[in-house]
């Protein structure tokens, strides 16, 4: 836009220049020697002068209008670029206070994947009472459609050891109400949170207070008793899951103190998705200090807690499973690969199914049951 405003006041400021000129040059008084008499200015002189005159009073006017309404708006650019740099200093302070606190968190090095391993008869045989994941898929009553899709395609592929909620805050209206209760009724996968709708608002503390509080390990009296749950993992409603291969992945990893996703400039785990071993999710919900610190870009907010309450001891950042969907090229965008965790980016419906076409059509077609009508016939 400034572009635009210096543009357009060029040629204005340069004809009030250029008529001032002409006018001083006009008005200017003929040097007279001893022998030369300059006459008077003649008529048509005046005219001119006149004319020079109104043509410069109305540039003035045009451009003083021009000023009043580029200065509000310039004003608005300004203060907001100021607003722009002070949210960026201070994401790159708490960054910077984060990486420093996570420097001495050792990896784990990712194990050999083998993406059919949990789902053969003897793995699925031997699932414990406590399962690998609960997946709680943050989202928005009116993403209707976005639910239907997940439901018809990744779930399809949920393994028995995963359990997956689509979580939501405090419904807004009495409608939104009634549909979650019917998808609840009909589906068993609805999650809803004590608080307002919202992303970085706090939404993501109150999900893992609720699994906490909810979900406790059975036998509650016993120090011993083990958690419902080895992980927890927060994902958007962007992304596609392979849920067997992060079952697997997670099933490798240690179960106390791991941080696992993919990072982001060594101070966090990318806010599309990642899980926290249950010790850490048992923490967020019986420390003081997340709830007195839940607003703010949620991701980068808990690795903070994290950080502050020194709960990191296995730091595992997965490079290569967590990506951008090919087709948006910049960022962390590459092909599908075979063991594909999560893909990220998929805004629109054409994307999600082609992600979905790749990892579905050969798994569901093994088993696909014949129904046809002349079967239901």
């Amino acid at each position: 836009m400034s572009g635009f405003c210096r543009s357009s006041l060029a040629l204005p400021i340069l004809a009030l220049m250029l008529l001032t000129l002409i006018i001083h040059a006009a008005l200017a008084p003929a040097p007279v020697s001893e022998v030369e008499i300059v006459a008077a200015p003649s008529a048509l002189q005046e005219h001119e002068v006149r004319r020079l005159t109104i043509e410069l009073r109305q540039l003035r006017e045009l451009l003083e209008s021009n000023l009043e309404e580029i200065t509000p708006s310039r004003r608005a650019l300004l203060a907001a670029q100021m607003e722009r740099e002070e949210k960026e200093k201070e994401q790159e302070t708490k960054e910077r206070e984060i990486s420093e606190k996570l420097k001495a968190a050792p990896a784990v090095p990712p194990p050999a994947r083998d993406i059919k391993s949990t789902t053969t008869p003897a793995v699925v045989a031997a699932i414990p009472t406590t399962k690998t994941v609960l997946v709680g898929l943050l989202t928005v009553p009116e993403k209707i459609q976005r639910r239907a899709l997940i439901r018809a395609t990744y779930l399809q592929l949920k393994p028995p050891n995963v359990d997956f909620f689509f979580v939501f805050g405090t419904p807004s209206t009495p409608e939104h109400h009634r549909l979650l209760e019917w998808e609840r009724r009909a589906h068993g996968d609805v999650m809803v949170l004590p608080c307002e709708e919202n992303m970085d608002g706090g939404k993501t503390f109150h999900f893992f207070n609720h699994v906490a509080t909810t979900f406790a390990a059975v036998g509650t009296h016993n120090e011993d008793a083990e958690p419902r749950y080895k992980f927890v993992m927060k994902a958007d409603d962007d992304v596609w899951l392979h849920l067997p291969n992060l079952a697997a992945r997670l099933d490798a990893l240690p179960k106390d103190g791991t941080y696992f996703g993919r990072e982001v400039h060594g101070a966090f785990m990318a806010g599309m998705g990642y899980a926290l071993s249950w010790d850490m999710v048992a923490w967020i919900s019986a420390d003081p200090f997340p709830a007195e610190n839940k607003v703010g870009q949620e991701d980068a907010t808990l690795a903070w807690w994290l950080a502050k309450g020194n709960q990191i001891l296995h730091w595992v950042s997965e490079e290569k499973e967590f990506y951008d969907d090919p087709s948006y090229v910049e960022g962390w965008a590459h092909h599908y690969t075979p063991g594909t965790i999560l893909i990220h980016r998929l805004k629109n419906e054409t994307v999600f199914l082609r992600a979905s076409a790749h990892f579905l059509d050969a798994a569901l077609d093994e088993d696909a049951p014949d129904t046809t009508l002349a079967k239901q016939g």
